[in-house]
Formats: C-alpha cells, sequence, structure tokens
C-alpha cells in the first residue's frame, strides 16, 4: 500500500546521484528541452487557476508554450515584475476581465490550447461530454483486420525472467506523464520501448528523469521527409505504438490509425495501437487537449478537493493522480460520493492533524502544490520513503564527464513468484540512441 501511495509521486521522487531534481548543475542540463520556457516563474504561472468575472473559477493553462495562452488574456510574453505576487495578481486581474465560459471557448476553440471551467460532479454528470462517455469503460478495445491477417506467436525470448512483454517493440509517441507512464510500465513488463522525442519541440526536462525509465530515446523531427521516413523504418518492425498526442495529431503528420493499420496488412502481421486523451473518443469535447488539471476541473474534482479542505473554491489536487492512474473517467464517481458531508467532516478532522501545514489554495500551480504535499509528507509521513522501496540503475543524463550516473527511483510495488519485473535499460534524455530497434 505504501508503495502503490508512492507511486503517484514517482516523478518528485527521483534523485541523481543521490541529488533532486532541484540540484542547480542537474537542471541546467534538463531545462534545455523546456523550449517553451514553461518552467520561468512569470511564464509558469499561465498554467494556474484563476476567479472570473462572474465569479466562477477557470484552469489558464499554458500547455508546453503558453505564449498563445499569454496573448489570449492580454499578457506580454516576458515579465515586467519582480515578484511573484505581483505576477499572480496580474494574472489575476488580466483573467477576471473575462467569463467563464468565454475563457473556455476562446482557449479551447480558436487559441487551440488547454483550458477548462471548474464545475462541480453533477453539473459534469449533466454535461453533453459526461453523457457521450457514461458506457465507456475505464478502456475498449477495438479488433480490426482479424480476419486478413494471421494470429502471431509470442517471440521466443529466455532472459529468464518471464515477463509477459519480452520480446515486443513498442513505440512510444508521448510526453509528460500519463501516456509515458503506461509505456514505462511496458519496459518494466519487458518490452523493448524507442520513444520518439523531436529536437524543436519542448520537453518537461525534470519529467524525462523517471519517466524515460526503460527506454531508448531517438530524436527524430517528423514534419521532415527524413524523420518521417525513419519512423515509417521503426514502425516497420514494431507491435504495438503508444499515442499520447493530442486527439487528430498524429494523422496530420500521417501516422493515424489507418496508416498504421495498412502498414500491418502490408507486412502480414498485426499490430496493437494504444491511444490516451483527457475527454474520452466520444462526445462534442473528444478533439480538444487536455492535462491533468483540466480533467480535475471539468469533471469535478477540483471542487470535491477544495470542498474536503473546508474551502469555499476549487483546488486541484497536489499530485498528477490520473496521470499516473491513467483512468481519469473513475474521478467523477468517486469524488461525487466525497461530497458526502458526514464523510468529508471525519475524513477532514483525520487529516488535519497529519498535514498540518499543508494548506492548498486554487492559486496555487501544480509546482507549488506538489512542493507543498512532498514537505508535508516527509515531516509527517516519514515511514512512506522506506529506503526498501527504491531501486537503482546506471543512466545517461548528458553528465559533463560522458560518465552515467545513478537513478534511484521507486521500486515496482507489485511482485510475483515466477515473473520478475525489472528494466533493462536506465532513464536517458532525448536522442541519447539511434533510431533503430536493438539487435
Amino acid at each position: 500500500m505504501d508503495m502503490a501511495s508512492l507511486f503517484l509521486m514517482s516523478s518528485a521522487l527521483a534523485t541523481v546521484d543521490d541529488k533532486p531534481l532541484s540540484d542547480a548543475k542537474l537542471a541546467g542540463r534538463y531545462l534545455k528541452y523546456d523550449l517553451g520556457r514553461t518552467f520561468d516563474p512569470y511564464r509558469q504561472l499561465c498554467t494556474n487557476m484563476y476567479r472570473t468575472r462572474d465569479g466562477r473559477f477557470f484552469h489558464l493553462h499554458g500547455s508546453m508554450n503558453p505564449d498563445a495562452s499569454l496573448a489570449m488574456v492580454g499578457m506580454a510574453r516576458e515579465s515586467a515584475f519582480t515578484t511573484s505576487e505581483d505576477m499572480m495578481e496580474a494574472y489575476a486581474h488580466k483573467v477576471a476581465r473575462f467569463d467563464a465560459e468565454w475563457l473556455d471557448v476562446e482557449a479551447n476553440e480558436h487559441w487551440r490550447q488547454a483550458g477548462g471551467v471548474c464545475v462541480r460532479a453533477d453539473e459534469y454528470a449533466a454535461s453533453a461530454q459526461a453523457k457521450a462517455i457514461r458506457d465507456d469503460g475505464l478502456y475498449t478495445l477495438h479488433t480490426f483486420d482479424t480476419d486478413e491477417l494471421p494470429a502471431v506467436p509470442y517471440p521466443s525470448v529466455d532472459t529468464g525472467r518471464r515477463r509477459p512483454l519480452e520480446g515486443l517493440r513498442l513505440l512510444d509517441l508521448s510526453r509528460v506523464i500519463a501516456t509515458p507512464t503506461i509505456a514505462k510500465l511496458a519496459a518494466l513488463f519487458g518490452a523493448t520501448v524507442i520513444r520518439v522525442s523531436c529536437p524543436t519541440q519542448p520537453d518537461m526536462g525534470p519529467l524525462l528523469i523517471d519517466g524515460n525509465l526503460g527506454k531508448l530515446d531517438v530524436s527524430l523531427d517528423l514534419k521532415t521527409a527524413h524523420g518521417r521516413a525513419t519512423l515509417r523504418r521503426l514502425l516497420d518492425d514494431a507491435d504495438m505504438i503508444l499515442d499520447g498526442y493530442r486527439p487528430g495529431a498524429l494523422e496530420r503528420l500521417g501516422f493515424g490509425d489507418a496508416y498504421v493499420r495498412a502498414v500491418a496488412r502490408r507486412r502480414g502481421r498485426g499490430i496493437v495501437v494504444v491511444r490516451e486523451n483527457c475527454y474520452g473518443w466520444h462526445g462534442p469535447l473528444a478533439s480538444r487537449a487536455g492535462w491533468q488539471q483540466i480533467s480535475d476541473c471539468v469533471t469535478g474534482v477540483a471542487w470535491a478537493m477544495g470542498d474536503f479542505m473546508g474551502l469555499s473554491e476549487p483546488v486541484v489536487p497536489p499530485l498528477p493522480n490520473s496521470d499516473y492512474q491513467n483512468r481519469p473517467r473513475w474521478h467523477p464517481r468517486r469524488r461525487r460520493q466525497a461530497r458526502d458531508p458526514w464523510r468529508q467532516l471525519p475524513c477532514r478532522r483525520l487529516a488535519e492533524p497529519l498535514h498540518p501545514n499543508f494548506a492548498p489554495r486554487h492559486f496555487d500551480h501544480m509546482g507549488t502544490l506538489v512542493g507543498k504535499y512532498m514537505r508535508s509528507a516527509r515531516e509527517t509521513t516519514a515511514q512512506l520513503f522506506k529506503h526498501a522501496y527504491f531501486d537503482t540503475i546506471e543512466s545517461d543524463f548528458h553528465a559533463p564527464d560522458g560518465r552515467l550516473e545513478t537513478l534511484t527511483f521507486l521500486s515496482s510495488p507489485a511482485t510475483f513468484d515466477v515473473t520478475r519485473l525489472g528494466y533493462d535499460v536506465g532513464s536517458c534524455f532525448p536522442g541519447a540512441y539511434p533510431p533503430e530497434w536493438p539487435r
């Protein structure tokens, strides 16, 4: 149970040569992938919750580059302020000029940015989007071309570890946490994973430390003929492809479902296509971009969190819970129960003495929330962070002297009598490997 709880903190728990992610020298290496400068203190506040003119709350989101969202609300790209308080006040003043629904439509339909109005769970349940996916499960399975393509046996691989995905090859096209976690777990279960990064697109550098564990990262620009040809070659020998991009993005690059299926038919061997998104695959919002914070706001989770904390405002949960659980539709149902005041009050009274210094507010962005929670957790529940819960592996983080460094990461909470889970390779930064499957 302890390790399952820690899993939600995986990215924040990783260390490199016993140094935390906040180490200045290490940060200097991974922040070069933050091409949109989302970790700049001023630009970081573009991804945050603010009160709107009509008294509601809207979660603004700068995605991997906040330039568009800054322009939408009339903020400059660069800060003219010296303190974080002044920066946040400026954002709050700008957002407060607009109604929540105006911001929702403007962000998603015109600027093509993520963003969402904070609603309660019953409001979400009554929405067209919730009704459209109401009968969907946590995941859906679709078979295709089974009448044309023969069944293929698992590869014959014997490493002595008996992991169920050994010998299978997975292409990981994703960023940030949710979909990269699926690929990371596939590697844990024995798959060979190639993660495709892009030198011209931003990446969340600190999340790469733990998120690229077990993967071979290759750098390809899919907007170039060379990049597309290379991915096409990798696809020829892949057993699975994992799509975590915004719905429709791979189609625009020429690697949508229809093309991947055509490749499978041409080679006479099927392929597994795995897709993950924020809103589900049906309904009026299905094509929107989404993030952890957005799903929490539009489904009522943020309001449930605020209610639980005794606040009259929504609060985004302090950890990327649905990203790591990869099952966002579970939350509205669970959180509707949490609105029962009979349950809330005793639970809150139990939590308050356990975390007396954890005092989140709606204007705390994710970095602040994670920091507040981690400090409180280490102070009050130190028994969670046992040395035995962690493992180490040598990893390539472009050390100045060229050596591999020791990544300390959370071990798998699952153990088996015969199967021995584990990673074949450590973590790495983008472009650490050549674009080819290992022999």
